[in-house]
């Protein structure tokens, strides 16, 4: 059966309805052809509704009708067209204080709420961080082509993180720093949040400082080819303070 997803809040106003139940052949200017809409795409199956608040108020009463009488009609047609879909309605928002602001009828808001699931935040969620982040790094993998990992240290920051926007926020920082790393292994240090939030730290500022020290350290030397005295120029330090760090460090070879 077919899953067709549609995300609300990226359908400009102007195409809803056709992105939805379709257009007929010069039903406006570039129709050149008809076109099945999300509706129809998932007849006999299922159409996800993400950010459902974000539809155009106006629209709303069409999908209203829609899930009530199991018909449609395409822009610019005449003939019903009856079809069985599934509807999934999604929304990271409250729902009954969008239709008590007059920003979502009630009326659907009624319909669509036959079955209701109320999904804890990602950062309630404990393990399933990771197990998202494994999915989204498959994916990127057959995207990209290039195979990375993400180290201890970056799965324990993504755990400790609160994720004010979810997993859409989750899959763009992990998208961003797949693209953006230069390594295979993905380490804390390359892992820059949407909100600028600083992550729960765990441990004292001496050992922390420390970690971060060694991370810098081992990222110049690796920018430099393992060139010792162009590490400790770029750095700021003497060779000599260079090479005692690294033997602090346990990074001598």
């Amino acid at each position: 059966a077919p899953l067709v997803y549609t995300n609300c809040s990226s359908i400009p106003d102007s195409l809803f309805e056709s992105e939805l139940f379709g257009h007929e052949k010069g039903a406006f200017t570039g129709a050149g052809a008809l076109k099945k809409g999300r509706v129809e795409q998932a007849e006999n199956g299922t159409l996800i509704l993400d950010e459902i608040t974000e539809m155009p108020y106006e629209l709303q009463a069409k999908i209203l009708n829609f899930i009530q009488e199991k018909s449609f009609y395409r822009v610019g047609g005449n003939r019903q067209i009856a079809v069985s879909t599934r509807i999934i309605a999604l929304s990271n928002r409250n729902m009954q204080e969008e239709v008590s602001r007059g920003r979502f009828r009630k009326d659907l808001y009624y319909r669509l709420n036959v079955v209701h699931v109320q999904v804890p935040p990602l950062k309630d969620r404990g393990e399933d961080v990771l197990v998202l982040a494994e999915y989204f790094m498959s994916n990127f993998k057959t995207k990209y082509g290039k195979t990375k990992t993400l180290s201890a240290d970056a799965d324990n920051l993504l755990k400790q993180y609160s994720w004010p926007g979810n997993v859409r926020e989750l899959k763009n920082v992990l998208e961003r720093v797949y693209i953006l790393s230069e390594s295979d292994v993905i380490e804390s240090s390359d892992i820059r949040f949407e909100s600028g939030e600083v992550p729960e730290i765990n441990g004292d500022l001496k050992s922390l400082l420390n970690d971060f020290e060694k991370k810098v350290i081992i990222r110049s030397l690796a920018e430099n080819g393992g060139n010792r005295t162009q590490t400790a120029e770029k750095l700021g330090i003497s060779l000599r303070n260079l090479q005692y760090k690294l033997s602090r460090y346990d990074l001598v070879d």
